[in-house]
């Protein structure tokens, strides 16, 4: 009699790497908890500087959190690229897509984990009224600004070749698109321009479910069709230029 062998589906490689990198990163405590916990402590901070009338915050500071998922995807795609991580990889059985999508994975748990934590801590700062019923869209808008923005951690990563480098070039990209777009405040003149960032998407989106406005089902899809534009292209140029050795 022929010996049975076990036949792994093609998923068990991607949900093991997920959730071996999940551990690892949850054993990083101190990372993991200054990744959870700063944009909290800046919500708590502008509570006490700004009174009740940092409430409107709440809805850009829970997209924070993700607008900054980039930077880590990023850091840690051009970590592995420096460390030959991908020619490694590359002899095992598993292709590097199946690494790729559980990092992915991962940085979308953790990012959606924050926004769990914002959304709660604002609750109980403001006493806000969000729907239960509202709590799944919420995740959903969050989940596409994450990959939006994790399309453009990847995008830089793909040209800039040292950790340095990228944390400059992803912050001094991020913050003009953040003030400059309307996402804290509206500048006059960018009209259009600024309207169409993704950082301003993204907050816009999300302001009508936390008391900040009517909301619209066309100008919502609308918004999170454009977001998902975004991370098609930001995503594709990274495939097509990211270099996993050098």
């Amino acid at each position: 009699m022929q010996p049975r062998t076990t036949q792994l589906l093609p998923l068990s490689p991607l949900i093991a790497l997920a959730r071996a990198q999940l551990n690892v990163q949850m054993r990083n405590w101190r990372y993991t908890a200054a990744t959870l916990f700063t944009p909290m402590f800046l919500l708590v901070l502008f509570k006490l500087t700004m009174g009740t009338g940092a409430a409107s915050m709440t809805p850009f500071l829970v997209g924070f959190g993700v607008m900054y998922s980039g930077q880590t995807l990023g850091l840690i795609l051009i970590t592995w690229r420096t460390n030959r991580v991908f020619t490694r990889f590359a002899a095992t059985p598993a292709p590097i897509s199946h690494l790729l999508f559980a990092t992915v994975i991962v940085q979308l748990i953790v990012f959606l984990l924050q926004s769990i934590l914002l959304l709660i801590t604002g609750i109980l700062l403001y006493n806000m009224q969000i729907a239960a019923t509202d709590l799944p869209m919420i995740l959903a808008i969050l989940s596409i600004g994450c990959l939006t923005f994790l399309g453009f951690g990847a995008l830089i990563a793909a040209f800039a070749s040292k950790p340095d480098t990228f944390s400059l070039i992803y912050v001094f990209t991020l913050l003009p698109m953040i003030f400059l777009g309307g996402s804290v405040f509206a500048i006059p003149g960018l009209g259009e321009i600024g309207r169409w960032l993704p950082t301003t998407l993204l907050t816009h989106t999300l302001n009508p479910y936390f008391g900040f406005g009517e909301v619209d089902s066309g100008q919502i899809a609308g918004n999170l069709a454009a977001l998902l534009v975004y991370s098609g292209i930001f995503t594709a140029i990274a495939v097509r230029f990211f270099q996993t050795g050098e």
